[in-house]
């Protein structure tokens, strides 16, 4: 079963204000196929912050840079592809 019981805003991870959980059930076997954190308005309030706050430092960064950044991305992602569609194909 998969485990989302935090949210990574700002660079560290945190627990829902509430601490409460949302079960993913998958609709094809009804199985709770992982939990999720159930966010609450504060904590969406905090992520955007923080995106806004990084939106604006990310604007100043140079191309190189931009596409730098990008390409790690893109290289987990691909990594953890197969987990990833699992995930999806499971919700």
């Amino acid at each position: 079963m998969r485990d989302y019981r935090q949210f990574y805003i700002n660079g560290d991870w945190y627990s829902a204000k509430n601490h409460e959980l949302i079960d993913v059930i998958n609709p094809a076997t009804e199985i709770v196929a992982g939990q999720v954190a159930a966010g609450q308005v504060a904590d969406v309030d905090a992520a955007v912050k923080a995106a806004r706050t990084a939106f604006k430092d990310f604007a100043k960064t140079d191309r190189q840079s931009r596409m730098d950044l990008l390409t790690r991305i893109c290289e987990v992602y691909k990594k953890r592809s197969a987990d990833i569609a699992q995930a999806i194909t499971e919700e």
